[in-house]
């Protein structure tokens, strides 16, 4: 079987983690690459990708927008595509 070098940049904690794991399992981490990269190959593990959740000042601001737009309050519009555009644009300035 040819081989292919792979460098790549993985926190060290994380290394550290999968490192320590794979030698109670009586694995090398290059073992644990090479089964994880096969089984992804292969369609046998999927990655999900999830959001970072938001910091709390955001995620105030944004319940608090949905709130007033639920109210009425604060909003702008409501808008045509167009009329949304250019309110967007005249706002960007």
């Amino acid at each position: 079987m040819q081989t292919t070098k792979v460098i790549f940049n993985i926190p060290t904690k994380v290394k550290n983690a999968a490192a320590r794991r794979a030698k109670r399992e009586g694995l090398t981490l290059t073992a644990v690459f090479n089964r994880a990269a096969s089984a992804y190959g292969a369609g046998a593990l999927d990655i999900e990708i999830v959001d970072p959740p938001l910091r709390p000042s955001v995620a105030r601001a944004i319940k608090k927008a949905i709130e007033d737009a639920d109210k009425g309050k604060n909003i702008s519009g409501p808008f045509t595509g167009p009329e949304l555009e250019a309110h967007l644009r005249k706002l960007m300035r």
